[in-house]
């Protein structure tokens, strides 16, 4: 009798549980898959903002273009004196996406171990 009971039960149970809610509990949907890319991407787009706002980059694109004005402004009298400032440009420039790549590493990194939990 208690077989019974519970072979009854056992039916009941499966009427109300479909196959797609087991299965839905054993596949991740694509739709979760799709959510954790865009909160991986908000995170990154974050992380790009706050280091480029730390280091001034908006101020230093406007530094760069004034340069540029100047620097197509000089005749060729001041030839040396362009390849100097054009010089100096570009290492401006590499130093900048250095120091934005650094950021990001390092933010990527403090966020990974705030993720991981104390030690």
């Amino acid at each position: 009798m208690a077989r019974m009971c519970f072979l009854v039960q056992s039916l009941l149970l499966l009427n109300y549980v479909s196959a797609s809610d087991v299965i839905s509990d054993l596949v991740t949907p694509e739709l979760d898959k799709d959510r954790a890319l865009q909160i991986r991407s908000e995170k990154f787009w974050k992380a790009v903002g706050s280091v480029s706002a730390e280091m001034r980059l908006t101020q230093h694109i406007q530094l760069y273009q004034a340069v540029e004005d100047v620097i197509a402004d000089l005749d060729d009298a001041h030839a040396a004196v362009r390849e100097a400032l054009q010089e100096s440009l570009r290492r401006l420039r590499d130093a900048d996406a250095a120091v934005l790549a650094e950021g990001l590493q390092s933010s990527e990194l403090a966020s990974e171990e705030l993720a991981s939990g104390p030690h």
